[in-house]
């Protein structure tokens, strides 16, 4: 499921500002609404004052209105396959699952899958009819990697890289860093910054310097790629980026199935 963010909680009394489809999760139990805490309930239908929910659990469809506390959800189908590397979007304490775990497939059975968390080699089995708060764990930005390390890492750098998140994204790998830039000079000047007690007007300042020299540098490269690609090798490892573990990515015979992901709260 992914966050349905770009909305004000206010804004979610109203029937016009859901979609059908969109996942709702009540915050507490209503009695008089029939709603469960902690129940994803799919909108099925809508009128003006009125939504149609139903229950993921038992498929009952009931007509509520939209003024309780609830967290909503955008719908999203991903395919999996075995070895395919995953993340929890969401805390579950209960279910011990944090933001930001990695996960890979173990086992697809039918309308189950088998996940093994890679910190501690724990498995849990999950319902694919069920939605779920999972994402691929391919691409991140350098705040969510801090703490993080692979075997390789591809790091794209533009005007926004800092002193700071660039000692993150290339303090990430173990084996293999590879660096995409548009104007190598430029990463350089920007890697030398450090950002931490920088104004809105510095930041305005800086990022017009860069603009011009972005373009003057574009004007002399006019007939060259416009990509650079700078690769530095530590070891002898060569591995995929997918492969923090040395685990193979699956072929495209590999058999795929699909579950419903649920990112985040709108």
């Amino acid at each position: 499921m992914e966050n349905k963010n770009d909305l004000s909680k206010v804004k979610f009394e109203y029937t016009h500002n859901f979609e059908i489809g969109d996942i709702v999760v009540p915050v507490n139990s209503y009695k008089r609404r029939q709603l469960e805490k902690g129940v994803a309930y799919e909108v099925v239908g809508k009128s003006a004052d009125f939504l149609q929910l139903e229950s993921s659990v038992d498929r009952t469809v009931v007509t509520v209105d939209p003024r309780f506390d609830k967290s909503v959800y955008r719908q999203t189908e991903l395919a999996i396959a075995v070895g395919d590397r995953l993340r929890w979007t969401k805390i579950d304490r209960k279910l011990e699952r944090y933001n930001g775990n990695e996960l890979v497939v173990e086992a697809i059975s039918g309308d189950t899958a088998t996940l093994r968390y890679l910190d501690n080699n724990r498995t849990e089995t999950i319902d694919l009819t069920q939605p779920q708060h999972l994402d691929y764990s391919i691409v991140r930005t350098t705040y969510s990697a801090q703490g993080k390390d692979a075997h390789t890492v591809l790091a794209a750098a533009d005007f926004t890289v800092t002193g700071e998140s660039f000692y993150v994204a290339v303090s990430r790998c173990k084996q293999e860093l590879k660096l995409f830039t548009q104007d190598s000079e430029s990463l350089l000047e920007l890697a030398k910054r450090s950002k931490a007690n920088e104004s809105a007007l510095d930041k305005v300042r800086q990022h017009m310097e860069l603009q011009i020299k972005t373009e003057a540098a574009a004007l002399k490269r006019a007939n060259s790629s416009p990509v650079t690609e700078h690769q530095h090798s530590i070891g002898q490892a060569d591995i995929t980026a997918r492969s923090l573990e040395g685990e193979s990515l699956p072929t495209e015979n590999t058999y795929r199935t699909h579950l419903t992901s649920i990112k985040g709260s709108k």
